[in-house]
């Protein structure tokens, strides 16, 4: 029987401040401080997705994001992204796991691409039934560093792996 992690309001809350702070006493190079700063949003995209918090997923995203699912068709905006993974349809949906791995991070100025594969668990829950999945996938990220020096999610796109 596979058992996933629930994490609680404490676990959250200390993996948030240790993707914002940097490690006391480290020492970093101007190239590691902001390839830290690049995995450090990559990584918030996915706690906020673990934490269930719409607004926190909508966040990490620039206003004009162009989300690429594999097999649909791209969906261009907050607003869209919002409708898009929470619609109004009078289903829920509950991340109970999500675990990502960078495969390639390359970054020019201001510009970031992350290759990456990941593994969500969840649950879908509509006219009071309830499913369980488990999705195994690979993805490609444009972040971009916004004029509050920020990073954010710009492009990104995503297809299921065996």
């Amino acid at each position: 029987m596979n058992r996933i992690f629930r994490p609680n309001a404490a676990v959250l809350a200390a993996v948030s401040i240790a993707l914002i702070c940097p490690r006391p006493g480290a020492a970093e190079t101007p190239a590691t401080t902001e390839l830290s700063e690049i995995e450090r949003a990559h990584a918030a995209y996915g706690a906020a997705w673990l934490a269930n918090e719409p607004q926190a997923v909508l966040a990490t995203l620039a206003e004009d994001v162009v989300l690429m699912p594999a097999g649909l068709a791209p969906v261009r905006g907050h607003a869209a992204a919002e409708a898009f993974w929470w619609p109004d349809d009078g289903s829920t949906t509950t991340i109970t796991a999500y675990e990502t791995s960078i495969d390639d991070l390359r970054h020019t100025g201001d510009l970031a691409v992350v290759r990456a594969h990941s593994r969500m668990a969840f649950t879908w829950e509509k006219d009071g039934q309830t499913t369980e999945q488990t999705n195994h996938s690979m993805s490609l990220t444009v972040l971009e560093r916004g004029p509050d020096g920020r990073w954010r999610i710009t492009q990104r796109m995503w297809g299921r792996t065996p």
